[in-house]
């Protein structure tokens, strides 16, 4: 499967998640040309530019860039982010991938218009490829799409698929958030 991906706000656990995936050693390996970075500090993303991500100048640019979108921002940012995907043409056509705790998939799928939404939570063990990253999905998204998800956080660890009613519980076993 080929996609672009998007990544809003590239802090440390959207680094090491960047890093998993475009591991040499990672069967589903994306290449650096496939993903799209924005950060408020435009600094966050030099280094990738330099390895051949693209840059986006906004989250709807690169919102409107990518087939897949990670919201890799902190849960206090979302109120200030997710009102940027109102005027992106097809935004519910688009996978998004929140790793914010305490934030729902329906806050997010009800900001993109009813886009597919898959929501993350790894731990940051995943920075050396032994994370836990628990998994949960809409009902919308597709079979492949979740495996796809799937598989970029199994280049860091392990994934276990919950309800998303269990979240909280996954916190605070794995230490989540």
């Amino acid at each position: 499967m080929s996609k672009n991906l998007a990544v809003i706000g590239v802090g440390n656990m959207a680094s090491a998640i960047i890093a998993g995936i475009t591991s040499q050693s990672n069967p589903y390996r994306i290449p650096m040309s496939a993903i799209i970075l924005y950060d408020k500090s435009p600094e966050k993303t030099v280094e990738y530019q330099k390895l051949g991500a693209r840059i986006a100048l906004s989250e709807a640019q690169a919102a409107e860039m990518g087939d897949c979108v990670f919201l890799c921002v902190k849960p206090q940012n979302f109120p200030e982010v997710l009102p940027c995907f109102n005027n992106i043409s097809r935004v519910d056509s688009k996978l998004f991938v929140t790793i914010a705790a305490g934030i729902s998939m329906k806050t997010v799928s009800d900001a993109t218009h009813g886009a597919a939404v898959v929501r993350v939570l790894p731990n940051t063990p995943i920075f050396v490829g032994r994370g836990v990253s628990a998994i949960c999905a809409t009902q919308n998204v597709s079979d492949e799409d979740f495996n796809f998800i799937c598989n970029i956080f199994e280049s860091s660890g392990s994934v276990l698929a919950v309800d998303e009613s269990q979240m909280n519980r996954i916190i605070g076993v794995t230490s989540s958030s």
